[in-house]
């Protein structure tokens, strides 16, 4: 599957678009006041620690402390100590971010966890051999699915690139009294690119000449990505036309989806999960056995699911009420259909089976704002419940 990366606006604002064949794949809204802090390394120092929560929390010069779990190598910490910290999610509400002494520096084929931890892990083959022989003690490395693809100057380029970019966070923690930002967040375009497969993106176009060449730069040092397929063009140039992008954006934040088949999906978030419900509407009046028409729906169903996901960046538990199936093995079709759709989404996820009451649940972990909480906000008069209070004499 190829896609193409659109990318309008300048550095302090922008809307970035995946396109695929069946249209809008993603869009994300990347703005310099809501900018996701996940990946940055601070210098922090434990302002409190709560055993009986099994938490210490650490300043790292924001609004609100950070929360890290005391394990592994943050186990005996104690107040007032400097520690480097990376941020693992974003603080929301009254809650500081979620922190980890356990740094992680990504690649676009390998992951090096500097200050130790498990052993390398996956992959085996000539990309494992060609990482142990240029691995140091106290590093562990992960492999990722592309370095199948990579030569070993490649690997060992990747090695010494993110083993000197760690070099240099160290030096500027020694230098530095705490609090401190020592690295910030990689740029989310790059991001998006170095998690992905070259041969993911046909092309990619943004309308900001200066970024364009930003980007070629940057992925000319790191990325095997050629840089002819990073062009500048305006969007009033852009095939598909914005306009086209924009109406499927508005569609994307509907909460009513028509399914080809017939039939339709509700998707509703709640606080603790995302619900969605298929409904066949009048799908079935055409004739043939309500189970054969309910199966088709539900497969129609799974494909819509997946992308939606996607689209929408949802992410924790997802809860989706399919029509109820009598036939064991129609559930099971069900569930593999939603399986083979779903590995398209790069995201992390994890599914169960159908229950008999037609029930699937499934986690997905996804990074940055969601679609909705990207380009929408709570109703002043609601509170963002959706609903009103009635005048009630009663209340008065």
């Amino acid at each position: 599957m190829s896609e193409r990366l659109f990318v309008t606006g300048g550095p302090d604002s922008r809307l970035i678009i995946a396109w695929g064949s069946e249209g809008l794949a993603e869009i994300h809204r990347d703005d310099a006041r809501h900018r996701s802090a996940v990946g940055r390394i601070h210098l922090g120092r434990i302002a409190a620690i709560d055993r009986k929560l099994g938490a210490a929390f650490v300043d790292t010069g924001g609004d609100r402390p950070g929360l890290l779990p005391l394990r592994g190598r943050a186990a005996g910490l104690a107040e007032g100590e400097r520690l480097i910290v990376q941020v693992r999610r974003d603080g929301s509400g009254v809650k500081g971010p979620r922190l980890s002494a356990d740094i992680v520096l990504p690649g676009h084929w390998l992951d090096l966890r500097p200050v130790g931890g498990e052993a390398m892990t996956a992959g085996g083959g000539p990309a494992e051999a060609a990482v142990a022989t240029l691995a140091l003690p106290g590093e562990a490395w992960r492999i990722r699915p592309a370095a199948a693809d990579a030569t070993a100057e490649q690997l060992a380029a990747e090695v010494a690139r993110l083993r000197a970019r760690w070099t240099a966070i160290r030096a500027k923690a020694d230098g530095a009294r705490p609090p401190a930002l020592l690295a910030a967040a990689d740029d989310p375009v790059f991001a998006i690119l170095r998690d992905r497969p070259a041969a993911h993106w046909s092309e990619i176009v943004l309308d900001h000449r200066a970024s364009a060449e930003r980007l070629q730069a940057a992925c000319a040092a790191a990325l095997p990505l050629p840089p002819e397929r990073i062009v500048y063009r305006p969007r009033r140039e852009w095939v598909p036309e914005f306009s086209e992008m924009r109406e499927q954006l508005m569609e994307a934040l509907e909460e009513d989806v028509t399914l080809p088949t017939g039939g339709w999906l509700r998707i509703e978030t709640a606080s603790a999960a995302t619900l969605i419900d298929v409904n066949s509407g009048d799908a079935t009046s055409g004739g043939g056995s309500p189970e054969a028409a309910f199966l088709r729906i539900n497969q129609a169903a799974a494909r819509a699911i997946a992308r939606q996901l996607r689209l929408r960046n949802i992410g924790g538990l997802v809860v989706v009420d399919f029509i109820d199936l009598e036939s064991r093995r129609g559930r099971r079709s069900v569930t593999a259909t939603l399986r083979e759709a779903l590995a398209a989404d790069p995201a992390p996820w994890s599914i169960g089976e159908m229950s008999g009451l037609g029930l699937v649940e499934l986690t997905r972990r996804r990074r940055g704002r969601s679609l909705r909480e990207a380009f929408t906000e709570a109703c002043a008069h609601c509170g963002g419940s959706g609903r009103a209070m009635k005048r009630d004499p009663l209340l008065a």
